[in-house]
Formats: C-alpha cells, sequence, structure tokens
C-alpha cells in the first residue's frame, strides 16, 4: 500500500507539471497566516474559470503536511511553512508554487 501511494506521488508529478502556461483553469488564492505556531493556517482557492472538476493537491516542505485531492474552496488546519499548490482538470494542470504560512 505504502508503495502505492509512493509511486502515485511520482506519477502525479511526472505527468501532471505542465511545461506551459494553462488556459483552461483560472483562480485566484488567498492566505491567512494565522498560525502563531498552532496549526491553523488557511488557503482559500478561488476557481474563477475550469471547463470540468479540477482536484487539487497541496504539498508541504514536511510530508506530514501534504493533502492529495482535498477539497479545493478552503485548504485549513495547515502548519507554518512553504506549500505548492497544484490544482488539475481534464485538460491540464497549473501549478502554483512558494505559498508560504506564517
Amino acid at each position: 500500500m505504502r508503495l502505492l501511494v509512493i509511486s502515485s506521488i511520482v506519477m502525479l508529478f511526472s505527468f501532471t507539471i505542465p511545461n506551459q502556461e494553462c488556459d483552461d483553469i483560472k483562480f485566484d488564492v488567498e492566505i491567512s497566516n494565522t498560525t502563531n505556531g498552532l496549526n491553523n493556517g488557511k488557503i482559500d482557492v478561488t476557481i474563477i474559470k475550469t471547463s470540468s472538476k479540477v482536484r487539487a493537491y497541496l504539498y508541504g516542505d514536511k510530508r506530514s503536511k501534504n493533502k492529495l485531492n482535498v477539497e479545493i474552496d478552503e485548504l485549513k488546519g495547515l502548519e507554518a511553512g512553504k506549500y505548492t499548490l497544484i490544482l488539475q482538470n481534464k485538460v491540464c494542470s497549473v501549478v502554483k508554487q512558494d505559498i508560504v504560512i506564517e
């Protein structure tokens, strides 16, 4: 089971990180830096345009921070650190790197 998850993550990165701009997904991100040592940071994601359902994958600088295939309206309960957000639909993927929660 553990090997399958690792293989899926490697496949996700090798398949979904695009070399060109994705015009099919437009979004806005709002960050709430409220941690103060607690795990209550928040990233609000607003999808402005998409042609199909969007999946979100959030990767943190520690493995325990990763959230795969999550609801994309609100990513909450985040500890301080640096995150990468990947949004994917049937057409393409878009990557937002260096989201910092303090």
